[in-house]
């Protein structure tokens, strides 16, 4: 069997992974910033339930209707009080770990499916000669 040139040594497999790793920092620290900017609008997307006019409750009420029963969710409104001294720092702390997750799992997703297509581009040929 011919030596295939595009074959990738160990040291290029830790180039791409090096590569591959600086990109998902970068990402991540991009998203962090930007659900971080955004964190008034990330926590009423977070605490919509508390409000009796959410999307689902109202799908719910449109759901009942359609078989003719009269069924509505009560107006309310769920006030987040905190009771600890240090609850409001804790609350911080947490929902930024929270951006800091969601970034990352972001990250992840767009990182894996772009190693799988870069190296599934470079191994198509080799698992074709592989098996035929």
């Amino acid at each position: 069997m011919a030596e295939d040139n595009n074959m990738l040594t160990f040291g290029g497999h830790l180039e791409v992974l090096r590569k591959m790793f600086i990109r998902i920092l970068v990402v991540a620290g991009v998203l962090a910033v930007v659900i971080f900017c955004f964190k008034t609008e990330v926590f009423t997307f977070l605490l919509a339930p508390s409000e009796w006019d959410f999307c689902t409750y109202r799908w719910i009420e449109d759901s009942v209707r359609v078989f003719g029963m009269d069924f509505h969710f009560d107006k309310y409104h769920v006030d987040l009080i905190a009771t600890d001294l240090s609850s409001q720092f804790m609350t911080h702390i947490t929902h930024r770990a929270i951006w800091h997750c969601s970034a990352h799992r972001l990250t992840f997703c767009l990182s894996c499916s772009a190693s799988y297509r870069q190296h599934y581009t470079k191994t198509k040929r080799n698992i074709q000669c592989a098996w035929w």
